[in-house]
């Protein structure tokens, strides 16, 4: 989806999940997967975005992301600036969203 990392994309038809979340289990089905749930191996990117809101009250403040584990191959973005790609899967890490943030009331 390419311009997907920058803040205007448009993606009011995207669909709202809950996290934690499995892309691939609203893929195909086939009795031949390998997988156990008989879901087809997933090949496709899905993209994940959160909105939000930082008061103008954290500013000085330092402000991470952290996530618990995500598949693998994960690229990271805020504001259209890249924060890091992590090639493996499930495992912690997280990314220091301070230098990008963009506060309420401050432009």
């Amino acid at each position: 989806m390419a311009g997907a990392q920058q803040p205007g994309f448009a993606d009011a038809s995207w669909k709202d999940v809950d996290l934690p979340h499995d892309f691939s289990i609203g893929g195909p089905v086939s009795e031949n997967a390998p997988a156990r749930g008989k879901a087809a191996i997933c090949h496709s990117i899905g993209w994940y975005r959160k909105h939000f809101t930082v008061p103008e009250s954290y500013s000085g403040r330092k402000v991470s992301i952290e996530f618990d584990g995500v598949y693998q191959l994960s690229e990271v973005w805020i504001n259209g600036q890249y924060l890091g790609k992590r090639p493996y899967g499930y495992i912690g890490f997280y990314y220091d969203l301070t230098p990008h943030l963009k506060h309420a009331g401050i432009t």
